[in-house]
């Protein structure tokens, strides 16, 4: 089981401000879109309890007594992918995130278990100066969230755990397969290629949606972009190995062992995340509620924004985490 220890600042450690860098060097150090260009995120490197480099990125603390969300995203994708959620809280929550292991070096993925996983959870922790937070599990991250709410229990606060769930899903079988992420990052890749224009972006969500990655539809032509361009950098045998493990991963016994609060937000038309299985991890955790989006699909962070942000705003409120952030 990992222990997280004493809290200390270590790795390198950079200040990076998105307005006025390069568009590559925006992406690379930042990744987060251009629509928001007062946001500041800082970059360090952490190094894993197997000497694994590990890339996290932080906000400031916006006010004294901010709380902190700790990250943990869909496979590959950035902070761009839930950026309405970082500006909306921005001047009140303090963000860290970090890249999984293995999604730059398949011989990783294939050596890595969960175990592995949490550990960087931990060594993250430690090199951003978190000693206290709310976990935020997108997708897979949601099973990685309740394993380090138990392996980690006396540094997390809540959960907040959007679009997963913790029993394996007969529907996401395929995302394990080196052949459907071919198809992703290919279509993703030639987009990519192209002019972001209004044209090129729409068919940008069109292709994502042809393998069920996204709803169809249900998404603005520009919150696509940080999608697109963060698939089309990763290898496809990275993303299916990371995400066989996640996926063939059965974290329900961990439910009932978890006394802190939990808000759980699902699509009702999730393609890979069945309601079911949603809705029987409210049941096991022991202080839950539960948020459906009624036509909702798998990535809530960008295709009902506004409704992901209230609901995480109220339930951050009803935990009493946002009293001393304000200003």
């Amino acid at each position: 089981m990992a222990q997280l220890g004493p809290v200390e600042v270590s790795g390198s450690v950079t200040a990076v401000s998105i307005a006025g860098v390069g568009a590559d060097a925006r992406r690379a150090l930042t990744a987060v879109s251009p629509r928001h260009p007062s946001l500041v995120l800082r970059q360090g490197a952490a190094s894993a309890h197997d000497g694994t480099a590990l890339i996290w990125q932080a906000t400031e603390t916006p006010v004294a007594g901010a709380p902190t969300l700790f990250v943990l995203p869909g496979l590959g994708m950035p902070p761009g992918s839930w950026e309405a959620l970082l500006a909306f809280l921005g001047d009140r929550v303090r963000f860290v995130t970090y890249r999984y292991r293995g999604l730059d070096d398949v011989a990783v993925a294939r050596e890595s278990g969960v175990d592995r996983h949490i550990e960087d959870v931990a060594a993250v922790m430690r090199a951003a100066g978190v000693s206290a937070c709310t976990l935020v599990g997108f997708g897979v991250g949601v099973k990685l969230a309740l394993e380090a709410a138990v392996a980690l229990r006396d540094h997390v606060t809540a959960l907040v755990l959007i679009a997963g769930a913790a029993a394996p899903s007969p529907r996401s079988r395929h995302l394990g397969r080196r052949a459907f992420w071919q198809q992703v990052t290919a279509a993703a890749f030639r987009v990519a290629r192209r002019a972001w224009s209004a044209r090129g972006l729409g068919r940008a969500a069109r292709q994502l949606a042809a393998p069920r990655l996204v709803s169809s539809g249900a998404v603005a032509s520009d919150a696509v972009v940080p999608l697109i361009e963060a698939l089309a950098s990763i290898e496809a045998s990275a993303l299916a190995v990371v995400h066989a493990l996640f996926a063939s991963h059965d974290a329900s016994a961990l439910g009932a062992t978890i006394r802190v609060p939990a808000l759980l937000v699902a699509g009702a038309a999730d393609p890979f995340v069945p309601l079911a299985h949603v809705h029987q991890l409210a049941r096991q955790l022991e202080r839950s509620e539960l948020a459906v989006v009624p036509r909702g699909g798998h990535f809530l962070g960008v295709e009902h924004p506004d409704f992901l942000n209230l609901r995480v705003e109220r339930f951050l409120d009803n935990c009493a985490l946002l009293e001393r952030a304000r200003w």
